[in-house]
């Protein structure tokens, strides 16, 4: 965990804290930044949250995201004011399709532009790197299953889609 002091013009002082939490979760990503607010409630943004299936720590996602929410519950509620997903592999958004993100009340979330289901072009794009992943997958299913696996990462992770879009 980082921790470091700013003031209001950037200078290092003792007015707020910005603690980075990076989460261990083995082949993935989650990080977990608060930004002490005097007199606020702190600010936070999950990024990412996720882990490859084959890239498990000692840490199970599960726990991961309990935690997450633990250190995120203020007053009984777990509130998180901005959620990142930088994309949809599931080392980056596995973590929310985790029933648990149903009790967190989340203000934003941004998505990659070629995540908005409204746009052709982006529809097209998932299509086509969905239909790559699963060629590439089977291709090396019987003589490389780890590379096999590294192209399965990459298909689209709908349940962790919908949370993210729902909010």
């Amino acid at each position: 965990m980082v921790k470091l002091l700013v003031d209001d013009a950037g200078h290092t002082g003792d007015h707020a804290t910005v603690t980075v939490r990076m989460y261990t979760v083995g082949f993935g990503d989650c990080f977990l930044v608060t930004a002490g607010r005097p007199g606020e409630q702190p600010w936070r943004m999950l990024v990412d949250c996720g882990v490859h299936f084959k890239g498990r720590s000692a840490h199970p996602l599960s726990s991961v995201v309990a935690d997450i929410v633990s250190e995120v519950t203020v007053d009984g509620t777990p509130r998180i004011d901005l959620v990142v997903a930088t994309h949809r592999h599931q080392d980056h958004i596995s973590g929310f399709t985790d029933p648990l993100w149903d009790t967190v009340e989340v203000a934003d979330v941004w998505l990659p532009w070629c995540e908005d289901p409204a746009d052709p072009v982006s529809q097209r794009l998932r299509t086509r790197l969905d239909a790559m992943a699963r060629t590439l997958a089977l291709r090396f299913a019987a003589s490389d299953p780890d590379s096999a696996q590294l192209a399965l990462n990459s298909l689209t992770n709908e349940k962790a889609m919908t949370t993210l879009r729902q909010g």
